[in-house]
C-alpha cells in the first residue's frame, strides 16, 4: 500500500478557497480509492470554528459526490490507536506515529493523515475478515459509530 500526504494552503479566501481546496482534493484523490476517512472536530480546540465547518461540508460534499465511502473519525480515537490514550496531545502524534510504524513526519497534520490512512486499512482488514487486535477492534466500532452519528447529524464524541 502506498500512502502519500500533501499540505493544500490557498491563498485565496471565502468560497474561492473552498473551490480550490475541493479541486486540489479531488485531483490527488488515486482513481482506486475505496474509502475516504477525515477526521472528526476536535470540540475542545480552538480557532476559527465556522471556516472548519465549511471546509469539512466541502470535502463530505465533495466524496458524495464521488460515490466514495466516507468514514469519519474521532480525534481522540485518532490518538489512542497511534499513541494510546485518546487524550494525549496533538504534539505527541509525531513521535507516536514514527514508534508504531518507522515513518517520519515533519508536522503533526501529515502524522495524523497517515495514521487516517493506516486506519482505512484496519477497516478494510476487519471488513474483509482479517484478523484484528483488541484495539483494532475498538477502533473499528469507534469510527463505525462516530460516522454513523455524524452523517445522521448527531455529531457526538
Amino acid at each position: 500500500t502506498t500512502h502519500s500526504t500533501c499540505a493544500i494552503t490557498p491563498k485565496t479566501r471565502g468560497v474561492v478557497r473552498l473551490i480550490e481546496i475541493e479541486q486540489r482534493i479531488k485531483a490527488a484523490i488515486p482513481t482506486n480509492t475505496a474509502i475516504v476517512l477525515l477526521e472528526g472536530y476536535a470540540y475542545q480546540g480552538h480557532g476559527a470554528v465556522f471556516s472548519l465547518g465549511e471546509l469539512g461540508g466541502t470535502i463530505k460534499l465533495l466524496v458524495h459526490r464521488l460515490n466514495l465511502r466516507l468514514l469519519i473519525v474521532p480525534p481522540t480515537t485518532l490518538k489512542k490507536y497511534v499513541i494510546g490514550s485518546g487524550i494525549a496531545p496533538k504534539s505527541k502524534m509525531l513521535l507516536g506515529v514514527y514508534k508504531k510504524w518507522g515513518v517520519e513526519f515533519d508536522t503533526d497534520d501529515e502524522a495524523d493523515s497517515y495514521a487516517l490512512a493506516r486506519i482505512g486499512e484496519l477497516i478494510i482488514a476487519t471488513e474483509s475478515g482479517v484478523a484484528t487486535t483488541k484495539l483494532d477492534k475498538q477502533v473499528y466500532d469507534a469510527v463505525i459509530r462516530h460516522t454513523s452519528l455524524t452523517l445522521e447529524g448527531v455529531d457526538h464524541e
